[in-house]
């Protein structure tokens, strides 16, 4: 906790998905959601000329994201919520909630693979 006040604390995208997990006894949930988005989660924190090219479309200001990252990027968004959910959950106790909320992120996290492979194309680096 004292690195996260510091700002001196760093992500390992492999470990803290462990962390949570074991936290949550909902393993492999976040594991292999933050390994599987550990590209498009680094590459949306950073600034630089791969941030800057993305606020354009063509000659005019707009966005610059593929479909295939705007995908990644709300499927991302919908883990966290799930995250939230279950860290709330688990927090106050409510076992029920908690056991639900897991149980629904897994059909998600399974239907949107489901849809991604078949529509979205693979996010290129």
């Amino acid at each position: 906790m004292s690195r996260i006040r510091q700002d001196r604390y760093k992500v390992s995208y492999e470990k803290d998905g462990q962390r949570i997990d074991r936290h949550l006894s909902s393993s492999p949930l976040f594991e292999n959601m933050l390994k599987d988005n550990r590209d498009l989660l680094h590459s949306l924190t950073h600034s630089g000329k791969a941030q800057l090219w993305r606020r354009f479309d063509g000659d005019e200001v707009g966005s610059g994201y593929t479909d295939a990252e705007v995908w990644a990027l709300l499927g991302t968004v919908s883990s966290a919520v799930f995250m939230m959910t279950c860290l709330i959950a688990k927090h106050y106790g409510l076992d029920e909630q908690l056991r639900v909320a897991t149980a629904t992120y897994m059909e998600f996290a399974k239907e949107r693979e489901a849809v991604k492979t078949d529509f979205i194309p693979a996010i290129s680096s």
